[in-house]
């Protein structure tokens, strides 16, 4: 078969480059989507304190951090159904 009368050409040349770059276009579009989105599963928790401030918690797994308004730190540590917070001054 001619070249100029192959159904797999264009007017801009070969076809089947263009269409493989589309798909590898679309196939990292959806990459990063789904990425994004995963990465929000993981998002941080936040306690509404009685005065009004907000404490941040940092999850890594049994232990976990909460960062208060004032820039100390308390330690979470979870066993099973309990869990108990250690605050900055020991208590």
């Amino acid at each position: 078969m001619p070249a100029g009368n192959s159904k797999f050409q264009n007017v801009s040349g070969n076809f089947s480059e263009t269409h493989i770059n589309k798909n590898k276009m679309k196939q990292m579009r959806t990459f990063l989507f789904i990425t994004f989105i995963s990465y929000g599963a993981f998002a941080q928790s936040v306690i509404v304190n009685a005065d009004g401030t907000h404490s941040t918690i940092i999850d890594n797994g049994a232990t976990k951090t909460i960062v208060n308004p004032n820039g100390t730190h308390s330690t979470v540590i979870e066993n099973g159904e309990t869990k108990i917070i250690v605050n900055p001054n020991g208590a």
